[in-house]
């Protein structure tokens, strides 16, 4: 797929775009499953085997996206504690919408900045630009 589209993991700034749309849409499968296991089940072989492609470091390319997992946010069941309180109408499921996609996308923001400036600095070769 990715001949076919012509990506050169050689090209000034095509590893950060690779990453950015590879981690948001590992992101935004929270809207499809809820489900940690089957996310990583299916992204997690399509990240190393991107990563390897492009002879990328797979440690210091997949690492990062793992954090993504546990951005369940955006829907309401997610947490029996959140259940409690859609069951004692403290909050709907539209703010609980708004609250996780834009967390979602902050994190998604620092999750760049930190692959880029922070994970060096722990000895993964993980820059992106």
């Amino acid at each position: 797929m990715l001949d076919a589209w012509q990506i050169d993991g050689n090209a000034p700034g095509m590893k950060l775009f690779v990453f950015a749309v590879l981690s948001g849409l590992f992101g935004i499968t929270t809207l499809i499953s809820e489900s940690k296991t089957a996310r990583t089940i299916i992204m997690f072989p399509i990240m190393i085997t991107v990563a390897k492609k492009f002879g990328w470091d797979v440690v210091g390319f997949c690492l990062p996206m793992a954090f993504m997992i546990n951005q369940v946010y955006v829907l309401y069941f997610n947490s029996k504690p959140a259940n409690i309180s859609y069951l004692l109408d403290h909050y709907s499921s539209g703010e609980s919408f708004k609250f996780g996609i834009v967390q979602l996308f902050l994190i998604w923001i620092m999750l760049i900045l930190w692959t880029q400036y922070v994970m060096p600095l722990m000895g993964f070769n993980s820059q992106l630009w």
